[in-house]
């Protein structure tokens, strides 16, 4: 063995000792969530419009939403991660968009086309008939701390899986009501690590939710 696998796996060995007798971290376990297929719609104008008005956080801030993995690939990190602090942001979220595909995809009549650049004046003119509302009450992730297998260097990428809890509600704009509530849950698991993979994670289970609630 020459010296750096030497060196590589005698700080694994270091890591794995340190994580089983000093980790403070609390255990987090991400839920497996099945995936559920769409109502088979066939004619989406038949359909009353709906659009997605917002989706909100219920998650305090500094709530561990979080465990870091460890392994020979990935980083050992002794904390959490919580929500609104460090690299996992309110603000980096974009739910819209991927609402919008999840809903047109399943043929629903969705409006507010985000691609569209004058959409004011095309289908966002159209009143919608429903207003969709989301709320992710509960996130649980398993975050990688991507290295160099060979010098265990930071790749500063993040690869890993989690899971999203999210309370709907449909808001009738004619009755002034909200006629449902229901809750889906949505699980990811991305390989590829990336920038701000957390992030990714998070936006694609919000997506698997999205796909339940269609």
């Amino acid at each position: 063995m020459d010296r750096n696998m030497f060196v590589r796996y005698s700080t694994v060995v270091l890591i794995l000792s340190s994580t089983l007798v000093g980790c403070q971290a609390v255990p987090i376990e991400v839920p497996k969530v099945e995936r559920k297929p769409p109502a088979k719609i066939d004619n989406r104008d038949a359909l009353a419009p709906i659009k997605l008005d917002r989706v909100g956080v219920k998650l305090r801030r500094g709530t561990p939403i979080g465990e870091y993995r460890v392994d020979l690939i990935c980083r050992y990190v002794p904390t959490n991660l919580f929500w609104n602090q460090g690299r996992v942001q309110a603000r980096d979220l974009e739910f819209t968009d991927i609402f919008y595909d999840v809903m047109a995809s399943a043929n629903y009549n969705v409006v507010g086309n985000p691609t569209k650049m004058f959409g004011q004046e095309t289908d966002d003119a159209i009143e919608p008939v429903y207003v969709v509302g989301g709320q992710i009450e509960d996130i649980k992730m398993e975050i990688c701390e991507q290295t160099d297998f060979w010098t265990g260097i930071p790749l500063g990428t993040q690869s890993g899986k989690g899971a999203v809890k999210v309370r709907w509600q449909l808001f009738s704009t004619f009755e002034r009501k909200v006629v449902l509530e229901t809750t889906t849950q949505g699980a990811a698991e991305v390989s590829q690590g990336s920038a701000k993979g957390e992030m990714v994670i998070l936006t694609e289970a919000f997506a698997e939710a999205a796909v339940n609630l269609a």
